[in-house]
């Protein structure tokens, strides 16, 4: 069994004239709350949704009315993302899921064969 993060409690948006700036903490452990020792990377997902639906996206996010389907813009290493491709008078909705990799050692048998 894989270990998966908790989900990110929150995150904080800051709008600037020339980007949308999000940080949220580094979740410290597992959907189990078994600790945490690194959080290999970041996924970043942007979708565009009508005004009216954005407040209700906090509660039902699979209910969403979508202008576009969330897509996963980039991988990160750090818990800040800088969004410089957004548009003034757009309503977006971003979602940060922490990912933990985990690495698979395959033990090799060895056979020797002789006659």
């Amino acid at each position: 069994m894989f270990p998966v993060p908790a989900p990110i409690a929150s995150v904080e948006a800051r709008v600037t004239e020339s980007a949308i700036e999000l940080t949220w903490p580094v979740p410290a452990a597992t959907a189990v709350g078994e600790l945490v020792t690194t959080i290999s990377s970041y996924k970043i997902y942007r979708s565009e949704t009508h005004p009216a639906e954005a407040g209700a996206l906090r509660r039902i996010f699979y209910r969403a009315s979508w202008k576009l389907i969330p897509r996963c813009l980039l991988h990160l290493k750090t818990n800040t993302f800088r969004d410089a491709s957004m548009v003034f008078d757009h309503t977006y909705v971003y979602l940060v899921r922490s990912v933990i990799q985990v690495r698979r050692q395959t033990n090799w048998n060895r056979l020797t064969l002789s006659q």
